[in-house]
């Protein structure tokens, strides 16, 4: 990829869905790899929503992908090496 002058990176994260998203997630912290979970929690059970009087088990979709998304390391300037290490820890669970 090129990158002119005038261009930026809107590059932020890599958000994969896994079953086993918390085994991923110590895996990769043992390795001094980044990970967050940024949408932990889906929108119908934000406290900012609470008087709307959506519970668990109301949009089951929303909340299973709340469940297992987890976001890796993204950027143009994550090494093939780097990005190697990520794979392999990810792929050896």
């Amino acid at each position: 990829m090129n990158l002119l002058e005038h261009n930026t990176s809107v590059y932020a994260q890599y958000t994969i869905l896994s079953e086993q998203r918390e085994v991923i997630q110590q895996s990769l912290k043992e390795k001094n790899i980044p990970s967050v979970s940024y949408y932990s929690v889906p929108l119908h059970l934000q406290p900012v929503f609470k008087n709307l009087g959506y519970k668990n088990g109301d949009f089951p979709i929303a909340e299973k992908v709340a469940n297992q998304c987890l976001s890796l390391p993204m950027s143009p300037y994550l090494s093939e090496k780097d990005q190697t290490k990520i794979i392999d820890v990810i792929s050896s669970i």
